[in-house]
């Protein structure tokens, strides 16, 4: 059996804590923990694990490994600038279209 090389796009409320190997995620930073972040991208939230270097309110894409049913950040990529209505108006019409 081939292992999940890639990290596959989810919203919160997509990820499969028993299939999903690697996630991708874009949402804002909630809050920020001592070592973990709080994540929330309109679909739900959840707190994903060993996070260091995030500001609250900042918009972020986060690559995560699932392990023992929780998310853990493999990197980050800070996006500035990034028009997170316009995203989830742009998912929405993709739901919808059932793309």
């Amino acid at each position: 059996m081939l292992e999940e090389k890639h990290y596959v796009p989810r919203r919160v409320a997509e990820v499969d804590y028993e299939k999903d190997k690697r996630v991708v995620l874009v949402g804002r930073v909630k809050e920020v923990r001592e070592n973990s972040i709080v994540f929330e991208d309109g679909s739900g939230e959840v707190e994903i694990g060993f996070v260091d270097g995030l500001k609250e309110r900042k918009v972020v894409r986060v690559f995560c490994t699932v392990v023992e049913g929780r998310l853990l950040v493999d990197f980050f990529q800070v996006l500035e600038n990034f028009n997170m209505e316009m995203w989830e108006k742009v998912n929405k019409l993709y739901e919808r279209a059932n793309v």
